[in-house]
């Protein structure tokens, strides 16, 4: 506090938290600017596989939207792959993203694990292809229930290009951005080494990545600066974690 809130902090936390508006009050309070939180799936039937009951209380979007009232962003753990999912849950996975505004989804597909009910379920059911390692954004070692592996691996890289296209990433940023609570501190004020940094990244961005990446770097930071200048530094932070 005597610094002028230089640091921000991240964390991890179960979705819950949007039931506990205390505790979100103290986290903006204290700086939290970013959490993350294992959501898992849009689809209540896969939800039940993961017994995360939390994540079936109240409505999902309603308790996404109120964590980012308080100034504060989620980053998703999603998860393709569980036995209630479909070939229709890459459409639907990615219009969840879009519509909770959230930037950043580490999206992979299931992995049973050594010694967790899921590991012994599937091999007893003939179900288990190796033991993992844990690497759950190349392979799934599940034979999948409603769908054929290669039409797991097909639509999982399909969701993941389309979260990460330039249009969908700007759209869905630009709405958090802009939709985002006031945070109360917001870090520290651009210094000169700062600007030194922001340019060469912007040199870096503009002139080096390409066409597409260039357009999509000024259609985002342009859209911010015009309708929420203050959040500008979240804008070129996003763009370049793309």
């Amino acid at each position: 506090r005597e610094h002028g809130y230089p640091i921000d902090f991240n964390t991890e936390v179960s979705l819950n938290i949007a039931a506990d508006d205390e505790m979100l009050s103290l986290m903006r309070a204290a700086n939290f600017s970013t959490i993350f939180i294992g959501i898992e799936s849009p689809r209540r039937e896969s939800l039940k596989e993961t017994r995360k009951t939390q994540n079936m209380r109240g409505d999902l979007l309603a308790n996404i939207r109120k964590i980012q009232s308080y100034g504060i962003q989620i980053q998703a753990g999603m998860i393709v792959g569980f036995d209630a999912d479909d070939e229709s849950i890459f459409e639907e996975q990615l219009a969840f993203v879009q519509e909770a505004r959230i930037p950043v989804s580490m999206t992979g597909m299931l992995q049973a694990l050594p010694k967790t009910p899921l590991h012994a379920r599937v091999a007893s059911e003939g179900r288990l292809l190796y033991e993992t390692n844990g690497d759950q954004f190349a392979f799934s070692n599940i034979v999948p229930a409603k769908m054929s592996r290669r039409r797991l691996y097909e639509g999982y890289h399909w969701l993941v290009s389309q979260l990460y296209d330039f249009d969908n990433y700007r759209r869905r940023t630009l709405a958090f951005l802009l939709h985002r609570g006031a945070q109360i501190h917001g870090g520290r004020n651009f210094r000169k080494g700062d600007l030194r940094r922001l340019w060469r990244v912007l040199v870096a961005t503009l002139f080096r990545g390409g066409p597409r990446r260039a357009w999509f770097t000024l259609r985002l930071l342009g859209a911010t600066l015009l309708r929420r200048p203050s959040v500008i530094k979240e804008a070129v932070s996003f763009a370049v974690v793309h």
